[in-house]
């Protein structure tokens, strides 16, 4: 597990956490490699909200961040803060990812 704060700390803001995207779009997937930072922000459909991650080059979603238990802070945080998540591994259409704030 990456160091960093899981929204307990001092900073509540202050997170580092691990987790996989979800529904990733194969389009955009296939083209994210190792290394590369997505840009998480929330966006809001109708009623609903989700937090998303984004290439920084085009903006297209590459997936969502959901079943974290650091997620609800998470979404209390972006209002105030910029986060992004790298890429640590990805398979098929599986992408592993680190969300930290920027």
């Amino acid at each position: 597990m990456p160091s960093g704060s899981d929204g307990n700390g001092p900073d509540p803001c202050d997170l580092r956490f691990q987790t996989e995207l979800f529904a990733p779009i194969a389009s955009v997937v296939q083209g994210l490699s190792v290394g590369d930072r997505l840009t998480v922000q929330l966006i809001t459909q109708g009623q609903s909200q989700s937090v998303a991650a984004l290439t920084q080059s085009t903006g297209a979603v590459a997936g969502t961040i959901t079943g974290a238990r650091q997620l609800g802070v998470l979404i209390n945080c972006l209002a105030q803060h910029a986060y992004e998540a790298e890429v640590i591994a990805t398979s098929g259409s599986q992408v592993t990812v680190v969300v930290e704030r920027v």
